[in-house]
């Protein structure tokens, strides 16, 4: 049986926890296994799902507390497991941080995937620094990964330069029949909003630009 690591922040609700989620549910998991990395003491939502799977959890702390105390976690971590893995799948909105990658790099894990889920950053007031250091990286992506995907083409340009073409898209599959229309569902939803005769459109997604709201806006008006 081969395992792949996967590095999150943590397995809760969220577009790139529930693809690895429909991925992981679907695979044969007599052949691959997913363990997890992840950067929270809390439980989540997925966990129990994840272990009952066969899945495993390793917990890292917070580079942004300390930098040289994560970096130590990481190399302490390859040192010790580099050899049951066949693969370290690194999951971001942005490659602001590669410490996890440089390090399985430094210790020969065979394949580094760097997998870009956004297309820009959400960061407030450091917004400005990260994107610096998000560029810097994505333009020296080889010297820390073997792989490249994306969500998206506009997610691969900011993810790894105009070069996007050595990137991998990999389109965000879902498990269809969640979403599948439900006569009997319909009706109570809208009771139980009070919504039975009214026109409804639904926006499911955080109030963020990677979210493209304006864009909805926009139809609206049209």
């Amino acid at each position: 049986m081969k395992r792949v690591l996967h590095y999150v922040g943590r397995m809760d609700i969220g577009g790139m926890e529930s693809l690895l989620m429909t991925m992981y549910r679907n695979i044969d998991r007599n052949k691959i296994q997913f363990d997890f990395a992840v950067h929270t003491r809390e439980k989540c939502l997925y966990d129990d799902e994840i272990i009952a799977l066969g899945g495993k959890f390793f917990r890292f702390p917070i580079m942004r507390k300390n930098p040289w105390r994560y970096k130590k976690a990481w190399d302490d971590f390859w040192k010790k497991h580099k050899d049951e893995y066949s693969a370290f799948h690194f999951h971001s909105p942005t490659f602001a941080n590669v410490i996890a990658m440089k390090s399985a790099k430094k210790h020969g894990v065979p394949i580094i995937i760097a997998h870009c889920h956004n297309t820009h950053a959400n960061r407030g007031k450091l917004q400005f620094i990260h994107d610096i250091v998000h560029k810097y990286h994505s333009k020296h992506m080889e010297r820390y990964a073997t792989h490249f995907f994306a969500c998206s083409k506009p997610a691969a340009i900011w993810g790894f330069g105009p070069d996007y073409q050595k990137v991998f898209v990999m389109k965000n599959g879902i498990d269809l029949s969640k979403f599948s229309y439900d006569g009997k569902v319909r009706q109570q939803v809208r009771e139980k909003l009070s919504l039975e005769d009214k026109f409804v459109v639904g926006n499911v997604a955080r109030l963020a630009t990677a979210k493209n709201q304006s864009f909805l806006l926009d139809i609206f008006l049209n």
